[in-house]
C-alpha cells in the first residue's frame, strides 16, 4: 500500500468519529451466495427519505460516492437522509 493510501486509511475509517456522520459497513447475502457490501452515512437528525447510491461499471460505490473531503454520501446525511452506498 503507498504512503497516501495507508494514510487515508488511518484518517478514515467506517465509524471512526472523524466528523458528525456514523459510517457502518456491512454485508449483504444475495441469491446465489455473492456478499454484497453496503455503507450506511447518517447524520444526527436521519429522519427524511432514505438514498441509496448504487455505482456503475466502472469504480465501486465508495470511490464513487464517499471519499474523505469529497463526499455526496456525507452531504445528503447532513440534509437529514439515511444514505446507502453499493
Amino acid at each position: 500500500m503507498s504512503g497516501t493510501a495507508a494514510n487515508l486509511e488511518r484518517e478514515y475509517r467506517p465509524g471512526a468519529p472523524a466528523d458528525d456522520l456514523a459510517r457502518t459497513d456491512n454485508f449483504v447475502d444475495s441469491d446465489g451466495g455473492v456478499k454484497i457490501a453496503v455503507r450506511e452515512v447518517v447524520g444526527k437528525d436521519s429522519e427524511r427519505a432514505p438514498i441509496l447510491l448504487v455505482h456503475d461499471a466502472g469504480a465501486g460505490g465508495l470511490v464513487s460516492y464517499d471519499l474523505p473531503g469529497a463526499s455526496v454520501a456525507a452531504d445528503f446525511a447532513r440534509a437529514g437522509h439515511p444514505v446507502y452506498v453499493m
